[in-house]
């Protein structure tokens, strides 16, 4: 093996998920970002090159200690307190590592220094994903695989996270980062492309653009993520008894509306939507008069279903919560692959898995729709897909709560935005209101 080259791969495959053979080779101090649709493999090749899924066939020649971030990744804390994750495993103390990767270092752990006795599950997606890490490089790990972990991110924490990727790189160590964002696309010196199990390309990024670009599954998010533009127009009377109690702030949810929960990283926005949808108790966030008819569709969806097809789980939730529209079953039928029907569930990607569980709780019909980030993961086909059923969805006279960590979607996916600062209301109104608009302005000006 050439001395340069710490991780390579000769004919690795999986037999029982179609992948493979897959020959691969990668260098100390480079970014290769992973792409391809969903279902076409990241993962798996991802669990295969970390030791924690064993290949069928092929072989794995290691130089160096990998780390990866799962992309459930909450699954991986199992510290009492971050300053305790942060210690687990660790070779060397930080003053033994190396200047530049000290430095890198710093950027991951500078944002955990004020939640040290914390519990990590308490802790945002994005100081999770920097305290997963840092950890991993205190154990040693100088090939790190992030399978999605910037998804999660806002842009403040992405620029951020980014900045720690690029150190780490110049440090000498090797970042395999799986993700569709295309602005990744600028940070990586190489993309490896892959579908159906198979790797497709292998090179450059200007070669990759030329080529392959859509097929991976990239597209622009103002396309895919769009929903007020095909809504009727925004009435908050009649309301039909649906009302939003966000902190101070009381805001009339009528049929065919959607609103926006945003937030940076940690500001509160998943706990809000789960307090609305009466999983936790909180009296500054309610909805009343939705009854028992709301669905929420969380990040992590996998442990919902059991059934042994993705058809049986489909058909046995039809209109259980109200009359299903005979335009709403049609869009959410037309929009799931028909390769998925005959699969059981567990055997779908993540972001697969993540559309799947959109179009089940679509099919109930709920009076209510809570959705906490249901583009992140998807490509951009998916993406597409979800918008258009959840389109139909409201124009049925349906109800969408969802969140997100970007001022600039708020606009094109609800008529209203309660945008959270700390846990509490910072904003709230119509995403038309030229106040929003000086508030976008704001948090740009604040992020550059």
């Amino acid at each position: 093996m050439d001395n340069n080259i710490v991780l390579g791969a000769e004919a690795l495959q999986l037999k029982r998920r179609g992948f493979g053979p897959i020959d691969l080779a990668f260098r100390a101090g480079e970014l290769v970002l992973l792409c391809g649709s969903s279902g076409s493999g990241k993962s798996t090749l991802c669990e295969l090159i970390s030791e924690t899924q064993e290949p069928s066939g092929g072989t794995l020649t290691n130089q160096t200690r990998v780390g990866y971030v799962a992309h459930a990744f909450e699954n991986q804390l199992v510290g009492s307190t971050v300053s305790e994750e942060l210690h687990i495993g660790q070779r060397a103390s930080v003053e033994e590592l190396r200047q530049d990767m000290q430095a890198a270092l710093a950027l991951l752990e500078q944002p955990l220094q004020g939640f040290l006795d914390c519990d990590p599950h308490s802790l945002s997606s994005a100081l999770q994903q920097s305290l997963l890490l840092a950890s991993l490089l205190r154990s040693g790990a100088r090939f790190l695989i992030l399978d999605e972990s910037m998804a999660y991110l806002d842009g403040k924490a992405r620029s951020r996270f980014a900045d720690a990727l690029l150190a780490l790189v110049e440090s000498g160590c090797t970042v395999l980062l799986v993700s569709h964002q295309e602005e990744l696309l600028s940070l990586a010196g190489r993309v490896v492309f892959l579908e159906r199990g198979e790797k497709l390309y292998d090179g450059d990024t200007g070669g990759f653009r030329e080529k392959f670009f859509e097929r991976a599954g990239f597209r622009k998010d103002s396309a895919s993520e769009t929903l007020v533009a095909r809504l009727p127009s925004f009435e908050p009377e009649g309301s039909g008894g649906v009302e939003i109690f966000a902190d101070s702030e009381r805001l009339q949810l009528p049929p065919t509306s959607s609103l926006v929960l945003g937030g940076l990283s940690g500001s509160g926005t998943s706990w809000a939507l789960n307090c609305l949808m009466g999983l936790r108790k909180d009296d500054r966030w309610r909805c009343t008069g939705s009854g028992q008819k709301s669905c929420l569709l969380r990040q992590n969806v996998s442990p919902s279903f059991w059934r042994s097809s993705c058809a049986a789980e489909m058909k046995v939730g039809k209109g259980v919560l109200q009359q299903l529209p005979r335009g709403l079953e049609e869009a959410v039928l037309n929009s799931t692959p028909a390769g998925w029907l005959e699969k059981a569930p567990w055997h779908l990607s993540h972001g697969q898995l993540r559309f799947f569980g959109a179009s089940c709780l679509l099919l109930q019909n709920p009076s209510v729709l809570y959705l906490d980030h249901p583009f992140q993961g998807l490509d951009g086909t998916l993406r597409e897909q979800l918008r258009y059923s959840l389109s139909e969805y409201l124009k049925c006279g349906g109800r969408v709560v969802l969140t997100t960590h970007f001022p600039e979607k708020a606009e094109r996916l609800g008529q209203q935005v309660v945008w959270l600062e700390r846990g509490r209301v910072a904003w709230a109104g119509r995403t038309t209101d030229e106040a929003w608009r000086r508030k976008c302005f704001e948090m740009e000006s604040a992020v550059s």
